[in-house]
This record gives structure tokens, C-alpha cells and sequence, in this order.
């Protein structure tokens, strides 16, 4: 794991000041029966341009890693909210049909040789976590943002812990994890990272740390050594993301 930063990233800070978005509350969604046969789903969300120039480059990787793993292959791409993270929360109903099921951001790469995640989590929750990356106090402040938000007094956790929703492994039993919130979330780029940890802190749920290579994630100090390791490459604060995904799908020689 990487050594533990005393700040924030400059590049972090200065995207988090670009975005403060005005978010409203989520709006429910009735998601349509989308099963296509297995009891495992690799499952993406991409909506807004951005994202789908996104996911034109990455999509192949997922599909090919579904088909490895004999899961259904699913793609998100219809808006229904004001703030786009709010979109992850529909998973609660999508997770909640399947035995388990495996989340990508629509900036992660998976490389050829990735092993398959079902088996070697077979139960319960896996996420990487960041919390070695990043400084405690702010992380403190981000989690007491939220909770204030929702309207709870709600401490975080000892060790802190900072599970990163890029990519998200659960079983059926634990799709509660994508219950959204009540009323709107703080602003930020993680809000909603922040909100799936509390549900899960809530409910005491052991989560198990899915490990280095998997979520290697591009702010990460060691993002570029960790290369000829990682299996699951994640362009979370990337500037260039489509310029640098397309270096490294050549690198990795996958189509």
C-alpha cells in the first residue's frame, strides 16, 4: 500500500474546488428486469459525454472480463439525477438480483490476466482502501460533512477506514450497501463514498480490502511502479484520462 500523505493532493484540490456542485435529493428509480442468465453481473455506469468517451475505451476490457468470469455484462448509460454519482445508488435493486455482483467506474481498466474477484471474495463485501492515501484530519471533516447532511451524529470508525467506490464487490446479501441517502448530499467528489462506508459502518459489516492491484487507483504516489502489477487500473483524478487509458491499453496490448 502506498505510505500515508500528510495533505491532500494539490490535483485533488484543486478538482474538488472546480466541482461543488447544488445537490438535490436522489430520485428513485424502477430499474427494469435486466437479467441475462448467470447469477454473477459485472456492471458500469457512464452517463453524460465525459463518460461515455470513457467507457468507449474501457468497455471492452469489462466485457471480456465478464465473459472470463461467466457474468451477465451490464452498461448504464440513461441519466435519471441531477448529480451524476447519485447513479451508483441505483445498484441497490440491480445487486439485490444477482448472487454477486462486481463494479467498475467507467475509468477503470482490466487487464487480461485479472483473476476472477467471484471466486476469490465469495461472500459478503470487497473494496480497496484508500485511507492510507490520504491525510486523517480531512477525512474526519469530509465523513462529519456528510453525517451533518443527513442529520446524524454518527463518529467514524477506529482505524479510519476510506473504502473507494470505483470498483465495489458484494453479494446479494449486501446490496443494502448502494441504499441511497435520505436527503441531499454535502457536495464533493466522494460524498458518496463517504455515505456507502456509514451504511456499512452502520450495519457492522466487516469489510475485506480486495488488495493492492485491484483499484490501483492514478493519484496513488506509487501508481506508475505498481504498473507491471496491477490488474484493475483505476483513472480516479486522472487530467488526461483518455489520452492515458489509450497509452496503457497499448501497453497491455489489449484491444
Amino acid at each position: 500500500m502506498p505510505a500515508a500523505s500528510t495533505a491532500q493532493p494539490r490535483r485533488y484540490r484543486e478538482q474538488q474546488a472546480a466541482e461543488r456542485p447544488s445537490l438535490g435529493p436522489y430520485r428513485p428509480v424502477t430499474e427494469p428486469p435486466r437479467h441475462q442468465g448467470s447469477q454473477r453481473l459485472v456492471v458500469t455506469i457512464a452517463t453524460g459525454a465525459t463518460h461515455l468517451a470513457l467507457l468507449a475505451l474501457t468497455r471492452g476490457s469489462m466485457q471480456d472480463y465478464a465473459k472470463r468470469c461467466d457474468a451477465d455484462f451490464l452498461e448504464i448509460t440513461d441519466s435519471t439525477q441531477d448529480w451524476p454519482l447519485y447513479e451508483k445508488f441505483r445498484l441497490r435493486t440491480i445487486a439485490e438480483r444477482y448472487e454477486q455482483t462486481l463494479f467498475f467506474d467507467a475509468d477503470c481498466l482490466v487487464r487480461e490476466t485479472c483473476p476472477d474477484l467471484f471466486s476469490r471474495f465469495p461472500g459478503g463485501v470487497a473494496m480497496r482502501d484508500d485511507a492510507p492515501c490520504w491525510n486523517a484530519d480531512w477525512m474526519l471533516n469530509r465523513w462529519t460533512e456528510v453525517m451533518s447532511s443527513q442529520g446524524i451524529a454518527r463518529s467514524l470508525s477506529q482505524p479510519i477506514r476510506a473504502w473507494n467506490t470505483g470498483v465495489v464487490l458484494c453479494d446479494r446479501d449486501h446490496a443494502f450497501l448502494w441504499e441511497p441517502p435520505e436527503r441531499p448530499l454535502s457536495d464533493g467528489h466522494e460524498s458518496e463514498q463517504v455515505w456507502v462506508q456509514a451504511t456499512l459502518q452502520d450495519r457492522l459489516i466487516e469489510v475485506q480490502d480486495i488488495g493492492p492491484g485491484f483499484n490501483d487507483q492514478y493519484y496513488y504516489p506509487t501508481f506508475r511502479e505498481t504498473l507491471p502489477q496491477t490488474q484493475i487500473a483505476h483513472f480516479a483524478l486522472c487530467p488526461d484520462r483518455l489520452s492515458e487509458i489509450a497509452k496503457l491499453k497499448l501497453e497491455w496490448c489489449q484491444p
